[in-house]
């Protein structure tokens, strides 16, 4: 009986993990990218700055975020950066690539 309650209970907290990881719409595109030659980081995060207003201003809803990560492990060539964009669901990650296809 115990064993059964046990696997019961288990299944119950699997099942509710699946549910809350099928409940979140968000997309996130990342990017490996590096620096052009003569610009630097700063840069980089004047770019994204304005990247970020610009699609949150031509998305209906917004709510576009990205974050510059730079690598501490792995591949930590002078220069490399990754950029990983959030989007509240497909719909807002498509209406962003039709705003910047379209700009």
């Amino acid at each position: 009986m115990k064993a059964n309650l046990a696997r019961i209970i288990a299944l119950s907290v699997l099942l509710g993990i699946c549910g809350v990881a099928a409940a979140d719409t968000t997309i996130r595109a990342v990017f490996i990218c590096s620096v052009n030659e003569g610009a630097t980081m700063d840069d980089v995060r004047v770019a994204n700055s304005a990247w970020v207003v610009f699609v949150n201003a031509n998305v209906e809803g917004g709510n576009i975020s990205s974050t510059i990560l730079t690598p501490i492990v792995g591949d930590i060539q002078a220069g490399r950066f990754i950029y990983a964009d959030d989007y509240p669901s497909i719909e807002s990650w498509s209406a962003a690539r039709d705003a910047i296809d379209n700009t």
